[in-house]
């Protein structure tokens, strides 16, 4: 179980478009109007080669109650927007399996 105090911080769903472009391609926006309630944690932080540079990459933890991601509809595919970071969703885990608590393994780079 969560305890409601440690869901201190408000989480936007963003969802991926449905639309393609010419190619066929999926289109890399997002949008949403879904929020959750959830505990945010930095696991790690690193300097990393990215797309022709370094840059900054960070791995957090998000958890949440469960029947709110449910109620979201929330997949690897969306994206979190909390504090002002966009965290793209890497691992979606179910704790005990019980239905509960989510544990959302994902990464920011900035």
């Amino acid at each position: 179980m969560i305890s409601a105090g440690r869901l201190r911080y408000s989480a936007s769903v963003l969802q991926p478009s449905g639309s393609t472009d010419a190619l066929g391609l999926r289109d890399s926006q997002f949008a949403g109007n879904r929020t959750v309630r959830c505990e945010l944690t930095q696991l790690s932080g690193s300097e990393v080669e990215y797309a022709h540079g370094a840059t900054e990459m960070n791995l957090w933890q998000v958890r949440c109650r469960w029947p709110d991601i449910a109620r979201c509809q929330l997949t690897t595919a969306s994206r979190l927007s909390v504090r002002g970071r966009t965290l793209r969703i890497t691992q979606i885990l179910n704790t005990y399996e019980a239905d509960r608590v989510a544990v959302l393994l994902c990464t920011e780079v900035t």
